[in-house]
């Protein structure tokens, strides 16, 4: 009877420890604050100190490293743990280089024809319940600043 008790046991806390490590993962990246340093990008700087378009200033950004194994929700690609990025789900959704992406993707064209880009970013939203978008380092430059 003790071998049984003890595989019982061993299943027990493996089932366990598998339901719960996503929300482990999830609690170190926060508690980490890792984040993956992005390339400067050029902004405008409209201040009311100076209102010329032509002077610019370099703007870093930078998002959450994804500390799993997943899949880019911009063109599907498989991504290595800690290789891609947490892209909060408004710079997502309002980016304007992702809109553009999006209607010349082939298998969006027909859904954007019938509801047009802002119905279908709306209608992705409204689905969406996630914080964050896993982007690849390919695709991430569709979210800088």
């Amino acid at each position: 009877m003790g071998p049984v008790i003890m595989i019982v046991l061993f299943v027990i806390l493996w089932i366990l420890a598998t339901l719960f490590q996503p929300i482990k993962d999830m609690i170190e990246t926060r508690l980490s604050g890792s984040t993956g340093s992005l390339p400067e990008v050029t902004v405008k700087d409209e201040s009311e100190g100076n209102k010329s378009a032509d002077r610019q200033e370099k703007k870093k950004v930078t998002f959450n490293i994804y500390p799993k194994s997943g899949y880019c929700d911009v063109c599907s690609r498989m991504v290595k743990p800690h290789e891609a990025y947490l892209v909060p789900v408004d710079i997502f959704y309002d980016s304007e280089e992702y809109r553009e992406y999006l209607k010349n993707h082939p298998k969006a064209k027909s859904i954007i024809a019938s509801k047009g880009i802002d119905g279908y970013i709306s209608e992705m939203k409204a689905q969406d319940k996630t914080e964050y978008s896993t982007i690849c380092p390919d695709c991430i430059h569709m979210f800088e600043e």
